[in-house]
């Protein structure tokens, strides 16, 4: 039988510290407190000391847990560090601070991969946070010479790509991944 996407999702947001971080931290669980389809778990992995982050009693009511690590450990690591809280028949759901889905981001997400039974990941489109108007990232591609690149990156967002389904690569911020499979 096909494998179908799970009912289940699990959000991991890694933060990193920084005079920034935590309002842009509490932006993305603003985000995810106003999804239409809430993910039914929320793990947040802090890179880097932070005292305010540790002292937020809305990161502490959002997350079912905060896993501290080094301000230099990679986003893969930091996902790697939550996963064994992720349910093996969750979905992941790969977020960064820098991250405000749109209000229907996941439900999005949940379908195309209900929709598409093969595929092992659904990526978002993502908008610039400097300029709503203009695509950080949709998709990737690669020159003959083999770099990635993302031809759509700066462009102004009229909606022109909302219809393309596949693509070679995507950045890794708003990832689903389906359950079950790697990543």
């Amino acid at each position: 039988a096909d494998p179908v996407m799970s009912a289940r999702v699990h959000a991991v947001l890694v933060a990193r510290s920084g005079s920034t971080s935590l309002a842009r931290l509490l932006r993305a669980l603003d985000a995810l407190a106003a999804q239409t389809r809430q993910p039914d778990a929320l793990t947040i992995v802090a890179c880097g000391s932070s005292t305010a982050l540790r002292g937020s009693a809305r990161v502490a009511q959002a997350a079912e847990a905060v896993i501290e690590t080094r301000a230099s450990t990679t986003l893969a690591a930091a996902v790697a560090l939550a996963l064994p809280r992720v349910a093996d028949d969750a979905a992941l759901w790969i977020l960064t601070e820098d991250c405000a889905p749109a209000p229907a981001a996941l439900e999005q997400l949940a379908g195309a991969l209900e929709r598409s039974p093969a595929a092992s990941i659904a990526a978002p489109k993502l908008l610039s946070d400097v300029d709503e108007h203009r695509i950080a990232s949709f998709g990737q591609s690669m020159t003959r010479l083999g770099r990635a690149v993302d031809p759509a990156r700066g462009e102004l967002d009229q909606g022109q790509l909302d219809g393309q389904d596949d693509t070679l690569g995507a950045d890794v911020r708003g990832l689903l991944v389906r359950a079950g499979r790697e990543i």
